[in-house]
């Protein structure tokens, strides 16, 4: 229904924001403290708040208590609504700072093209200060500059510099493409760019793709080649009116990524958001209809954190009559809607515009609906008469039409450019792609296949000659893996990786007849990976030596194992140190002379260890072996559900997870000891690892010889 708010002759006041009720999760329902929330945000939609609100939203107050901070983990990183935009960009400014130095990052600089644009100054607003306009004829090096430093409230909410790194949440600023979720105020996090140098300006660069990973988009989004809800943006130019640092103003073309910080956000750009963690700043508001919608975008009264104090005028005093008749038919329309869906009210009721369908209700509630208990009977009297006027919608603009003929119809002489060179790309982010695995075989079930196919593919791409060099020796199905993978042509790597799988899948059932049926069977997951690596696991017969006579023996050992290329951790050991740890700890003392007999342990550049019952086992990013050298994690299998998935952990500490069954992609979860905690590879999901592989980082002697590692 068409609706327009009104306002009385000779009177002017803001538009009236109607905000949609708080929604209230069931667990909270029954809380009085947000039963107390609730009656709060109702008194403030009516800017009647007693002593007793506004004491339970003072309460909300960071620092009024130990469990009301911004340092807890759940208010941290959320974004902060505040009522100003230079506000805004301060807290984006610092947090973004903050953020890169808490996950060990440095913030990239990408800088917007600026040139200048002829077109006519924007209408001025007669409330605002008349605008003094730049003289300029061409943007002189220290003007750039200055536009570049400029916040982004300066030039229309279009960065001239953006400062990024990888994960940083960031917030879209443009409808680019609505069928992928791309759209303005979608919440994203950066997994990843491409960048060129920017011509003329040595050490500066721009933006020439940036990849963001979409944040409960409301659909998921799969492009080809990328990971799930990943979606690429590109630059985009816009003509506006930036502010120089001497406050005269220039209109400019500024192409840039439409990107901005996602540590704060207008409570404009808020409207429409539900969030389980509110962070507010009421301080600036300019009214209480800004108040209403800053608090009702929680979910809960624990989950709303008010940064600073507020005045008490904000939340209660007189309300506007025009404002008061507003709500008033908005709850009348209510009932209205009400009354027709349960089919107590006819619908020729239904008019046009609120007022005509208002007066019908009324008319209709006089005559025929006069014993209708159901139907409430509305108040004749209003304090702003409706307006008598005709209501004209316009569906196109004139101007736009009317300058548009005029250019078709006069034309303009083409303009000479300049030949320019190609800019120069600059590799940014190398490894910002999310590594790729296998997509799942329903036909013929590969998931244990996927989990070994991603986690070695991974770990060759780090080190193709090292990796290509060692696995080669160790069966025949690793060695047709790696050659497999060498041929690849990185066209299509989803489908050229399950052909990989499926080649080596072939040759190990070639050299192990019945022992890995096709088909959609189970495949014995301890099996698969001695068959892959080349090596079995000897259970508890060990070989031993004494440091003292030399002697050397086969014997059966409940109390330790050996260390080698497959092995069996079991519920004794703490951490994956501690294991190793113990494996190279005296066995026992010698018959014959006394001495320290030690187990035998095979050396191997891979070290898959076997989870055998165990649920608080720490999986050390490294692991120190004397004599061998520093081993790093490089991936973990995991199974449940009749399923295994894996992650895999990159030289710089990157943890992706990949499910061949949601398709070839993987998704970006953190940096291992900092955004992703070490105890979380415990778990992924409802699965319990299963395998965790190990590979050597650095020898010792390559470490004497040399100061970077070989891996």
């Amino acid at each position: 229904m068409p609706t327009r708010t009104r306002t009385p002759r000779g009177t002017t006041r803001e538009p009236v924001r109607v905000a949609r009720p708080v929604v209230i999760t069931s667990q909270t329902a029954l809380d009085p403290k947000e039963c107390a929330f609730r009656r709060a945000l109702q008194n403030l939609r009516y800017r009647a708040c007693d002593d007793d609100d506004i004491t339970l939203l003072r309460s909300r107050i960071a620092g009024r208590s130990e469990e009301v901070s911004v340092n807890q983990e759940q208010f941290r990183n959320v974004s902060i609504i505040t009522s100003l935009n230079r506000d805004k960009d301060q807290i984006n400014s610092t947090n973004s700072a903050r953020f890169a130095s808490e996950n060990g990052q440095v913030l990239e600089d990408f800088y917007s093209f600026d040139k200048l644009n002829s077109g006519e100054p924007k209408r001025i607003d007669p409330k605002k200060a008349r605008r003094i306009y730049s003289k300029a004829k061409s943007i002189s090096k220290a003007m750039q500059i200055g536009l570049w430093n400029q916040p982004p409230c300066t030039s229309e909410q279009i960065p001239g510099k953006l400062s990024l790194c990888i994960g940083m949440p960031v917030m879209i600023r443009y409808n680019e493409a609505t069928e992928l979720c791309i759209t303005r105020g979608q919440e994203a996090r950066i997994v990843g760019w491409s960048a060129m140098k920017y011509p003329k300006w040595p050490g500066r660069k721009y933006l020439d793709v940036l990849y963001v990973e979409l944040i409960n988009p409301p659909h998921p989004v799969n492009l080809p080649h990328l990971p799930k809800n990943v979606v690429p943006l590109t630059r985009n130019s816009e003509s506006i009116e930036a502010q120089l640092p001497n406050d005269e103003y220039v209109r400019i073309s500024r192409s840039q990524i439409p990107v901005l910080p996602n540590f704060s956000m207008t409570d404009y750009s808020s409207q429409g958001k539900t969030r389980e963690f509110n962070v507010v700043d009421l301080a600036e508001c300019r009214n209480f209809q800004a108040v209403y919608t800053c608090l009702s975008r929680g979910t809960s009264l624990a989950g709303t954190l008010i940064v600073r104090d507020f005045e008490d005028t904000l939340l209660r005093g007189e309300l506007d009559g025009a404002l008061r008749q507003e709500y008033r038919e908005l709850e009348y329309l209510t009932i209205i809607t009400d009354l027709l869906y349960n089919g107590d009210l006819p619908a020729n009721v239904l008019k046009a515009t609120r007022w005509d369908t208002i007066r019908a209700y009324r008319e209709w509630k006089a005559a025929d609906g006069e014993g209708k208990d159901s139907a409430p009977q509305f108040a004749q009297d209003d304090e702003f008469e409706p307006p008598t006027e005709k209501i004209v919608y316009e569906i196109n603009t004139i101007h736009a039409t009317n300058k548009r003929k005029m250019r078709d119809e006069h034309g303009t002489r083409p303009v000479k450019r300049r030949k320019t060179h190609a800019p120069q790309s600059v590799l940014a982010n190398s490894t910002w792609a999310a590594p790729t695995g296998p997509v799942w075989d329903e036909a013929d079930w590969s998931c244990p296949y996927d989990a070994w196919t991603f986690i070695m593919h991974w770990l060759w791409v780090s080190d193709r000659v090292k990796w290509s060099r060692v696995l080669k020796t160790y069966s025949e199905s690793m060695r047709t893996m790696i050659t497999e993978l060498e041929f690849m042509q990185q066209r299509d790597p989803e489908e050229e990786l399950s052909h990989v799988r499926d080649v080596w899948r072939d040759t190990l059932r070639d050299c192990h007849p019945g022992d890995y049926p096709a088909g959609r069977m189970g495949t014995d997951i301890i099996a698969l990976s001695e068959h892959l690596l080349g090596s079995s696991f000897s259970a508890t017969q060990v070989s031993t030596a004494c440091v003292g006579c030399r002697r050397k023996s086969n014997e059966w050992s409940y109390s330790g194992t050996s260390l080698g290329r497959v092995c069996s951790i079991g519920d004794a050991a703490l951490s994956i140190q501690n294991f190793v740890d113990d494996c190279r700890a005296p066995l026992r003392t010698c018959d014959s002379c006394d001495g320290e007999v030690y187990i035998k342990n095979v050396y191997s550049d891979v070290l898959a260890f076997q989870v055998v019952e165990t649920s608080d086992l720490l999986f050390n990013d490294r692991i120190d072996i004397k004599d061998w050298g520093t081993y790093r994690l490089a991936g973990i299998i995991y199974y449940g559900g009749d399923h295994f998935t894996a992650r895999v952990v990159t030289r710089d500490n990157k943890v992706y997870f990949h499910d061949g069954i949601d398709g070839g992609h993987s998704t970006y979860e953190g940096i291992l000891g900092r955004s992703f905690p070490n105890p979380n590879l415990g778990k992924c999901g409802d699965r319990t690892p299963s395998f965790a592989v190990y590979v050597l980082a650095d020898r010792l002697n390559i470490r004497r010889d040399s100061d970077t590692e070989s891996d």
